[in-house]
């Protein structure tokens, strides 16, 4: 007996960071859209972002995605049947799929929401086999105080992030079990 185990195809892209025009401006990130085709099987988008090089990605939105990717069932033999086997046209999308307004997390190096910042990068973890054509985002200016403040007691910030390491794999462990 062969058994054959089929690993979901994951990916990972991370947009560069940003700024909508003005590095200086404060910005709330408002909404976001996803423009996605060619959907086959169960696939899931993991969307997350980070204000001014914050040093962890901040869930945004989960999105998940089902199409049967399935042949049809081959017509009985007869005697003039010929049976062309046609797999389904990957042809499904999702136009348009906007993400809500992200939460209110507290940016606890910064002392404010995560969802403001000078400039924002994004990141989408895919798993399943689909196409991303267009992710783009919308910000809205913030009103700044121009008002300076006086700097109160300094207080150590521990900020633990361990992320996930996508290069541990060993193909030399499969070898050796």
């Amino acid at each position: 007996m062969i058994v054959i185990q089929h690993a979901d195809i994951q990916s990972v892209a991370e947009t560069r960071a940003e700024n909508y025009g003005d590095d200086t401006q404060l910005k709330s990130l408002h909404m976001g859209e996803l423009y996605i085709d060619e959907i086959s099987g169960n696939v899931e988008i993991v969307v997350k972002f980070r204000p001014d090089q914050y040093p962890a990605w901040v869930d945004w939105q989960t999105l998940n995605f089902c199409v049967s990717d399935q042949q049809c069932a081959p017509p009985t033999p007869g005697e003039f049947t010929c049976t062309i086997w046609k797999p389904r046209s990957k042809s499904y999308f999702a136009a348009a799929i906007k993400l809500a307004q992200p939460s209110e997390t507290c940016n606890v190096i910064g002392a404010q929401p995560v969802r403001l910042g000078n400039e924002f990068q994004f990141r989408l973890e895919v798993t399943g086999s689909c196409r991303v054509r267009i992710f783009k985002t919308t910000c809205k200016l913030v009103t700044e105080s121009t008002e300076g403040e006086c700097q109160g007691e300094v207080e150590c910030i521990v900020f633990e992030d361990c992320g996930t390491d996508f290069y541990t794999y060993n193909i030399c462990d499969e070898l050796h079990d």
